[in-house]
């Protein structure tokens, strides 16, 4: 799999303050989870099928669309 920061991807909110944004992805569930920052040491985690898949801090906001 290419680095899932770069994908396009099109979010839809939750309402669910610590994992806020899910979407399909190529049949896939992708969930952003904000992580306990300054506790843990990024402040997001992007976890497909409810694995960790990786950790970031900046939005890929060119790549990532949020919808409400």
């Amino acid at each position: 799999m290419s680095d899932p920061l770069d994908q396009t991807v099109r979010w839809q909110a939750t309402g669910d303050a610590e994992f806020p944004y899910r979407a399909q992805v190529d049949g896939r569930t992708w969930t952003i989870r904000v992580n306990d920052w300054p506790d843990d040491e990024t402040v997001y985690s992007l976890l497909i099928e409810g694995d960790v898949a990786v950790d970031f801090d900046d939005w890929p906001a060119r790549t990532w669309g949020k919808r409400p």
